[in-house]
């Protein structure tokens, strides 16, 4: 599925999905994917820029340990470089690099909105296009206004038997942080308690004085992605609440196409999608009759709505620019 004569080096950032979205090619000897062990939240600390915006710490410190991890050598290599990564804090770095290894393509890949992001929180946004040889953004209004090429998320779990087949339980599940969609998450919870539908939230980031409460909403609360996937696994229906001006698919949909799952979304781009059928994904309003809707057969995605997805499709993307 790609050429065996490059080696491919991935880069994550820390958040555990990206390791699971690349799961599927952990026996694929071309493919090496490295998960950064510190959270991303420890990045947005002043103080950790201090170490990657001097040059002299960059020279003697983080390109030397870079170089070592990575291990270059002679051979043509396509390096992934996910946004909040320790790599992206320095240009001078991935400048370097560019300069010692001429078989070595840098490609920069987005997983949130421009302005929500690394590259914004480091001022490297505007110069990512010269200090990368591709840039990649999920959301296509990102790459339009930067000019960025366009690519959806990866997402490739292994699809085990006991997740395909698990016993369905719950009606509409959530989790994620509540940002500035907590009103919306609220009414789709409100709205399918009325049409008697079990639900399971979880929502992060939520004051005591704005939570309404109710035994199946849980509060500031983190769990794995491995408990996450066990709750989509028991789920007929995946809920997603997009951020602001946002259009792309976000993770949620990718979970909803990648394990035969409806999705309610207030993503209206989604009607744009190959893989869009009416009764798999419902887009929201204060309209909206969840109930029906979940009654609707649910229409199996193929192999070919997943292959979306693939990270070796975002292989072969970045192959052919």
């Amino acid at each position: 599925m790609i050429d065996s004569s490059y080696r491919y080096i991935i880069l994550s950032a820390g958040q555990e999905w990206n390791l699971y979205s690349w799961e599927s090619t952990k026996n694929d000897s071309n493919i090496e994917f490295y998960n950064e062990l510190f959270r991303p939240l420890l990045l947005k600390k002043f103080w950790w820029r201090t170490y990657f915006k001097s040059k002299f710490l960059c020279r003697i410190i983080w390109f030397p340990y870079f170089r070592r991890l990575l291990k270059i050598d002679k051979r043509k290599t396509i390096l992934i470089v996910y946004d909040w990564h320790y790599l992206t804090m320095s240009s001078y770095i991935v400048q370097s690099f560019k300069r010692m290894y001429n078989n070595l393509t840098i490609v920069y890949c987005f997983t949130n909105l421009s302005k929500v992001t690394g590259a914004k929180t480091f001022g490297l946004l505007d110069n990512l296009k010269d200090s990368y040889d591709q840039v990649y953004a999920f959301d296509k209004l990102d790459s339009e206004r930067y000019g960025f090429d366009y690519s959806r998320l990866v997402y490739a779990p292994v699809r085990h038997d006991y997740l395909i087949n698990c016993v369905q339980e719950l009606d509409l599940f959530y989790v994620g942080q509540a940002k500035d969609r907590l009103t919306q998450l609220i009414d789709i919870f409100k709205n399918a308690q009325k049409a008697g539908l079990k639900c399971k939230f979880f929502i992060t980031g939520v004051s005591e004085e704005s939570q309404y409460v109710h035994p199946d909403i849980v509060y500031n609360q983190n769990i794995s992605y491995g408990e996450v996937l066990g709750y989509i696994s028991k789920s007929r229906c995946i809920v997603d609440a997009i951020q602001g001006e946002s259009t792309g698919m976000t993770l949620k949909t990718c979970e909803a196409v990648y394990w035969d799952k409806k999705l309610i979304t207030t993503n209206v781009n989604v009607v744009n999608e190959p893989y869009f059928n009416s009764n798999n994904i419902m887009v929201y309003d204060e309209k909206s009759d969840l109930k029906r809707f979940m009654k609707l057969e649910l229409m199996p995605y193929t192999d070919k709505d997943r292959f979306i997805f693939s990270p070796y499709r975002l292989i072969q993307q970045i192959m052919t620019l």
